[in-house]
């Protein structure tokens, strides 16, 4: 049997694991499609598979990879066919590595497991609420506002002479201006159009404001969203997978080495 062949048969049970439908039943069709011909920009391509949202439509391009193959070697393909065919999603994989890549987000990130039919819809139906965060309203007492609704208006807070000491007594946080300038930058960026970004900035010089040890301890602060909550938990969630990914790539390319070794040598080290 082919390289390629055996990736097939690891590729169509991991798709099973991922509760896609191979072939119809008597009570389920088939969500999977093999070979399915596409209209490529320089001719006609077939799509080693092409996974079904729950209306019938192309909602994932599978491109297989034989297992000595770099599975990112079939981006540019996949994307071809993803976008003939109106797929939002690419799987690559060479049975062994696998990346997943949402064509409206990012790029390709590694995956111990094919994603089911419900995960990919419920990232696809995911529609930001933008406006959320761009209308938000942020000052240097932002967080303090949080910890006390009123500080503002407290005596000892007015009085200039026993701001401070209120303040360290209440253990009140607020904003520095370069940390109001980061968010206000960040919300134009998402005015922009953007819905990504990095921060960066200098640790362990000082210039961070120091929060008491105690802070969460006595302090409540709300929580967000359960829809804000379940965004988290997603993206940790993606996180992990992105680390074992890596483990189990690190692992197969040090078999590779090691089968390299010991081939030239003819011994086992």
């Amino acid at each position: 049997m082919s390289k390629e062949a055996q990736a097939r048969l690891k590729i169509n049970k991991l798709l099973e694991e991922g509760e896609w439908i191979l072939i119809d039943t008597p009570t389920q069709r088939a969500n999977v499609r093999v070979e399915l011909k596409t209209n490529k920009e320089d001719g006609r391509g077939f799509a080693d598979y092409v996974l079904l949202d729950d209306k019938g439509f192309p909602l994932v391009v599978l491109e297989a990879k034989s297992e000595d193959k770099d599975p990112l070697i079939g981006k540019e393909q996949a994307r071809t066919y993803a976008n003939s065919i109106h797929a939002r999603f690419i799987i690559l994989s060479n049975s062994n590595i696998h990346y997943q890549w949402d064509l409206e987000r990012g790029n390709p990130t590694i995956i111990n497991k094919f994603p089911t039919q419900k995960t990919l819809l419920g990232y696809a139906e995911y529609k930001p609420k933008k406006d959320l965060i761009i209308k938000e309203e942020v000052s240097e007492d932002y967080v303090a506002r949080t910890q006390n609704p009123n500080y503002s208006k407290d005596p000892d807070y007015i009085n200039p002479d026993t701001r401070k000491d209120y303040i360290e007594r209440n253990k009140l946080v607020f904003l520095r201006p370069y940390q109001l300038g980061a968010i206000k930058s960040i919300q134009q960026s998402i005015k922009d159009g953007n819905d990504r970004f990095l921060f960066e900035m200098a640790t362990g010089t000082g210039g961070l404001q120091r929060v008491p040890k105690d802070y969460v301890e006595n302090y409540s602060i709300p929580l967000p969203s359960v829809e804000t909550q379940k965004r988290v938990i997603g993206k940790i969630e993606m996180e992990r997978q992105v680390i074992e990914g890596n483990k189990k790539l690190i692992e197969i390319y040090n078999q590779k080495i090691q089968d390299r070794i010991n081939k030239i040598w003819g011994t086992n080290l």
